[in-house]
């Protein structure tokens, strides 16, 4: 049953739940959150490697 946690911590992560309240329903530190019980799924990895060449193409416009 302990895989709940993690799978539970993920999806809170990748639904944008602050990490604080995600914390906070988990009873853990943001920490022993983010260290032990996050992790990023295939969707969320590419959502922000999207973010990241969306930033660099914004701002290789202005340099």
């Amino acid at each position: 049953m302990h895989f709940l946690r993690h799978y539970h911590a993920t999806w809170l992560y990748e639904n944008d739940v602050l990490d604080h309240l995600a914390a906070e329903r988990l009873g853990h530190d943001i920490k022993v959150l983010k260290g032990i019980y996050q992790h990023l799924g295939v969707k969320k990895k590419d959502e922000i490697n999207r973010k990241i060449i969306e930033l660099q193409q914004e701002e290789s416009k202005y340099n």
